[in-house]
C-alpha cells in the first residue's frame, strides 16, 4: 500500500542508492552513456536520393534568375543552363526513387524537374525578350542614319 503525500506538498520518489562519495541527503548523480544516433531514410548507412535535392535547389534558384531577375541579360543565359540542369537532375532523381523505394525523395525531383522547366522557359522567353529589343533597336538606328544622309545631302545641294 502506498502512502499519498499531504495536500499541497509533490509526491516523494522512492530512495534511490548512494553513489560512492555521495552524502545521504544529496540527489543522485545522473548516469550519462554516449549519445544513440538516430538516423531517419537516408541517413548515414543509407542510400541517399542527394541528386533530387540538388534538383529542387537548382531549380529554385534558376526560377528566381529565369523570372523575377531576368531582364539582366547574364541572368536569362544562367537561368536557361540552371533549367538544363534542374530538369536532368529531376529526371534522375525520380528514377533513382523508383528503383529504389528506400532512398525517397522522389517529390524533390519532381519539383525540381518543374522548376527546371519554368526555369528554362522563362530564361528563353528573356532571350526572346532582348534579341526582339535588340533588333528593334538595330532597325531604329539604321532609319536614324538614313534621314542623317538624307539631311547632308538637303543641306549640302544649292
Amino acid at each position: 500500500m502506498t502512502q499519498e503525500p499531504p495536500r499541497g506538498q509533490p509526491p516523494q520518489s522512492p530512495q534511490s542508492p548512494q553513489s560512492p562519495g555521495q552524502s545521504p541527503g544529496q540527489a543522485p548523480t545522473p548516469q550519462y552513456g554516449p549519445p544513440q544516433r538516430q538516423y531517419g531514410p537516408g541517413g548515414p548507412g543509407h542510400p541517399g536520393n542527394g541528386i533530387a535535392l540538388a534538383a529542387l535547389v537548382v531549380g529554385i534558384v534558376g526560377t528566381v534568375f529565369g523570372t523575377i531577375l531576368g531582364f539582366f541579360a547574364i541572368t536569362a543565359v544562367i537561368a536557361i543552363i540552371l533549367g538544363i540542369l534542374a530538369i536532368i537532375f529531376g529526371i534522375i532523381g525520380r528514377r533513382r526513387a523508383d528503383a529504389n523505394p528506400s532512398v525517397g525523395r522522389r517529390g524533390m525531383g519532381t519539383a525540381g524537374l518543374i522548376l527546371g522547366i519554368i526555369s528554362l522557359i522563362g530564361g528563353l522567353l528573356w532571350v526572346a525578350a532582348f534579341g526582339a529589343l535588340v533588333n528593334d533597336a538595330n532597325d531604329n538606328l539604321d532609319d536614324l542614319d538614313q534621314q542623317l544622309e538624307e539631311l547632308e545631302d538637303q543641306s549640302t545641294t544649292p
